[in-house]
């Protein structure tokens, strides 16, 4: 998902990145983000940056972006019906 909304993916968190999206709020990354006064934000964020819902300029505080669940990249799929419905009959009726 990083690559298709033109982010990359380091392995490393420091003064030079952005934000932080991370599936859990703890940890030594967290903790720097915070000092360095980053954005820390889960995969919901990011699913919406990737399907348009959050577009510059970003938006990177806020409840939705701060729940940390057990799927951290699940993707809501009321945000992506749109894309789907069409594609989703079709594959339906060739399927059966």
């Amino acid at each position: 998902m990083l690559q298709l909304v033109g982010a990359d993916y380091t392995g490393y968190f420091s003064k030079h990145h952005n934000l932080l999206v991370c599936k859990k709020l703890e940890g030594a990354k967290v903790s720097k983000a915070r000092e360095w006064k980053r954005p820390v934000v889960n995969g919901v964020w990011l699913s919406e940056v990737l399907l348009g819902q959050n577009t510059p300029p970003l938006v990177y505080h806020g409840t939705r972006y701060q729940h940390y669940l057990d799927d951290p990249l699940r993707i809501d799929a009321s945000l992506a019906s749109h894309l789907f419905s069409k594609n989703i009959k079709r594959l339906a009726y060739i399927l059966f």
